[in-house]
């Protein structure tokens, strides 16, 4: 991958912003967007270790949940910057843009392929689960 995921900078900056997604979309609630993302809770707690852990296909897949189920935008995910201003996107960025992008789109067509094979089953969304009090893990505050 041409953006070094395994930089400790980069890992930070993204899980920074995935933190902004979980303050925002989950009260910062870990737990909650634990089991949104189907991750272990530390995975998603201290979520700079899996991004810079040095295996390119496990933060991929990460970050591609992360794009999927927060509907977030992977340039600024990634980057931090705006998709319209691509001007400023290095060419290392757009390269990991591009595996996580690539990441998804085989996500979605499996998804659709076994949606296609068994059409009868309905999948249907759980309740929407209460903010854990009794979490070990501290809330992520929304930045100011």
């Amino acid at each position: 991958m041409a953006l070094h995921l395994s930089d400790q900078n980069v890992a930070h900056q993204i899980a920074d912003r995935i933190r902004h997604l979980i303050a925002r979309q989950d009260d910062g609630d870990v737990t909650i967007a634990a089991r949104r993302l189907e991750r272990p809770i530390a995975d998603v707690y201290s979520c700079e270790r899996l991004i810079s852990c040095g295996d390119e296909l496990a933060a991929v897949d990460f970050l591609a949940t992360v794009v999927r189920t927060y509907d977030a935008d992977a340039v600024w995910l990634i980057t931090g910057r705006d998709a319209r201003d691509d001007r400023t996107v290095t060419s290392e960025a757009r390269g990991a843009i591009v595996e996580v992008l690539a990441e998804l789109s085989d996500r979605l067509l499996d998804q659709v392929r076994s949606e296609r094979e068994a059409p009868s089953r309905v999948s249907r969304p759980g309740p929407e689960p209460f903010p854990s009090s009794d979490s070990p893990y501290p809330r992520i505050s929304s930045p100011q």
